[in-house]
C-alpha cells in the first residue's frame, strides 16, 4: 500500500516508477536494494531471477522496520546517481522511522 509519494518538479515521470519499484523491492527482500545490485553485478542467474520476480537491482531502495525489527515497508528514491539515491533513501528512513535505524542491514 502506497503511504506517501512526492516527485520533484521537473523530474522525469519514469523516476517515479523506478522509485516505487525500489521501495517494493527493499521491503520484499528486507534489505537495501544496493545489496541486490552487488549480487546482480556478479551473477547473471541472480539478475535474471530478480527480473523474473519483479525485483530491481539498483541502489535507492531502503526498508524500514518497526521497533521490534519487523519490516514494515520501504522507501525508494530515483533520479540521481545510484549511490546518492541510496544515501537519500537511507537518510529518509532514519529521519522518518528513527526506531528503525538500528534494524537495517548495510549502510550504502
Amino acid at each position: 500500500t502506497l503511504v506517501a509519494f512526492t516527485r520533484q518538479q521537473g523530474a522525469s515521470p519514469v523516476t517515479a516508477d523506478v522509485a516505487l519499484i525500489k521501495a517494493k523491492s527493499a521491503a520484499r527482500v528486507q534489505a537495501p536494494t544496493a545489496v541486490l545490485a552487488e549480487v546482480a553485478a556478479q551473477d547473471q542467474a541472480a539478475r535474471d531471477t530478480y527480473a523474473l520476480v519483479e525485483l530491481i537491482a539498483m541502489p535507492g531502495g531502503w526498508p524500514y522496520a518497526s521497533s521490534d525489527g519487523t519490516i514494515e515497508g520501504g522507501i525508494g528514491v530515483s533520479g540521481a546517481l545510484p549511490k546518492d539515491d541510496s544515501a537519500c533513501a537511507q537518510h529518509a528512513v532514519e529521519a522518518i522511522f528513527p526506531q528503525a535505524a538500528g534494524n537495517q542491514g548495510e549502510s550504502q
